[in-house]
Order: C-alpha cells, then sequence, then structure tokens
C-alpha cells in the first residue's frame, strides 16, 4: 500500500523548497561531489530499462517496483541533468503557485518532468496544482508517483545508523522525505565513512518533539554539496 500524502505537509514542504528556489534563483547549479563520477559512463541497456518503467509508472501500475526504477535511473545517467533542470523549472512552478495560476504551474510540471521524470519535487508541485485545477486525474498520478517513492525510500533502510541509511537520489529527495513523515529538519552535515558518503539530518520526530539524526547515502547520487552548506 502506498503511502497516504497529507495535504497540510504538501502545503508546507512547497513552502519550503519556494523559499529555497527563490533564495538560489540567478546562482548557478549546484555541482556534483563526494565520489559521484561526473563522466560516469551508463550502464548498456540502462536507459532503455528505464523508460520501460517509466512507462509503466505513467500507466500507474500497481506492479511496478518503485526501488528498480530509482536503480534503472541511477543507472541510465538520466539523473546528470537533474540540477540544472531543478534550477530552471522550479522558480517558474513556484511563480505560477503564488499567483494562483494553476494552468501554467501544471504546463511547466509537465516540461519538467520531461527532463527529469524522477524529480520528487515536480510531483509534489503536481498535486498542489492538479488539486487547486480540479484535475482530479492527475492529481492521483501525482500522488501515486510521491507515495511510490516515499515507499521506496523507506525500504532501503531505517535511517538510524550508517550502515542502515537511506538511500536517496538527492538532497530535495530526503528532505521531502522527512518532511512528509512530519519531521522538522534542525540540521545537515555531510560526512565521509571510509569510501561512502552520507547526508546526517538532524530531526525533531512529530509528535515527541524528540531529537535525533537520521543517516541518508548518498554515495550515489547527482548532487553532493559540501559539508559547509548545512540545512537552511
Amino acid at each position: 500500500m502506498l503511502t497516504k500524502i497529507q495535504p497540510r505537509r504538501i502545503a508546507a514542504l512547497l513552502a519550503s523548497m519556494a523559499m529555497a528556489a527563490t533564495c538560489s534563483a540567478g546562482s548557478a547549479a549546484p555541482q556534483s561531489g563526494g565520489n559521484f563520477q561526473k563522466n560516469q559512463v551508463p550502464l548498456a541497456g540502462a536507459a532503455q530499462k528505464y523508460e520501460k518503467l517509466v512507462v509503466q509508472a505513467r500507466k500507474m501500475s500497481f506492479t511496478l517496483d518503485f526501488g528498480k526504477l530509482r536503480d534503472a535511473y541511477r543507472q541510465s545517467g538520466q539523473f546528470k541533468r537533474a540540477a540544472e533542470t531543478a534550477a530552471i523549472q522550479l522558480p517558474l512552478i513556484y511563480e505560477a503557485i503564488s499567483e494562483d495560476d494553476y494552468k501554467r504551474c501544471l504546463e511547466v510540471v509537465d516540461s519538467y518532468l520531461r527532463a527529469d521524470f524522477m524529480s520528487m519535487e515536480a510531483h509534489i508541485a503536481g498535486i498542489r496544482c492538479s488539486s487547486q485545477y480540479q484535475a482530479l486525474e492527475r492529481e492521483d498520478f501525482h500522488l501515486y508517483m510521491v507515495g511510490g517513492l516515499i515507499d521506496s525510500i523507506e525500504r532501503s533502510g531505517d535511517g538510524q545508523t550508517v550502515e542502515t541509511a537511506y538511500k536517496t537520489l538527492n538532497f530535495a529527495e530526503s528532505k521531502g522525505f522527512l518532511l512528509l513523515k512530519g519531521y522538522e529538519i534542525t540540521g545537515r552535515w555531510v560526512e565521509q565513512h571510509g569510501t561512502a558518503f552520507v547526508d546526517r539530518m538532524e530531526v525533531r520526530e512529530p509528535g515527541t518533539g524528540r531529537r535525533h539524526s537520521l543517516y541518508f547515502d548518498i554515495s550515489g547520487q547527482s548532487l553532493v554539496k559540501s559539508p559547509a552548506q548545512s540545512a537552511r
């Protein structure tokens, strides 16, 4: 069963992402780092495998393995343009939302997903704009995608230790996962443990208010920020 996404958390996450997009507007796209190989050659046949899985996702297949979809995305090399795409499209999405122009928002979301189908940020914006525009089938599709991505991250680990860290595609996905689960992010550090790189997120639990750290394996991410770039 896919995770049920709560509307109030969607609104809070969109506000957070919009602020981040505003702060980064006009700045250069972030560069890859960590042990990510910028010129890494995609695995043979990975692009075709990824596209086949995307077709299943667009049909909202309930037999789709989101873990395999995420792995195929990494292996295909599609993620290499994620940061550049986000830098262009996210400000346009949040501008449309701020102006209550939800038709234009959905048009930009479509453009974004053609370039980077796995963007959790684009799908989250799609949920909000589809709901406001009364495009219920579109809303169901974006809910399906975000729920599947969240469930896939949860199955990848428990986040309690470096060894059992969650695996995510990028920082935006890690942040979206935490905020949609109701956590408040109070700090972020990138750490190296042997050959592995992890994002250590200090969080406050919903309900209890307990503070502790959760770990995300970012060794294969398309974007790894430097340790100096803590969560804002």
